[in-house]
């Protein structure tokens, strides 16, 4: 994984990157239950504290970085998230 600092990295979003990095390696995935596609916690930007959004806009600006790095070390993008880059 890379270096980078995610602004208050919690379990779901270390694991995410994780899951993001093995993909693009060539790792291929499968759900297994549907208890597994949803989250009750979701939350809108209205229903959000104010430093929520600030986290969570940070942590896009260092996102923007990450997904460079990943292409960088091993020239995959198949989520096609680098057309969208900086």
């Amino acid at each position: 994984m890379t270096g980078g600092t995610f602004v208050s990295c919690n379990t779901s979003r270390s694991f995410f990157l994780q899951v993001y990095e093995m993909y693009v390696t060539g790792y291929q995935f499968k759900v297994l239950s549907p208890v597994f596609t949803g989250h009750w916690g979701l939350q809108t930007r209205k229903s959000r504290p104010a430093w929520r959004e600030r986290q969570n806009s940070a942590n896009r600006k260092q996102f923007e970085t990450f997904k460079k790095e990943v292409f960088a070390r091993y020239m995959r993008d198949p989520l096609k998230m680098m057309k969208n880059a900086n």
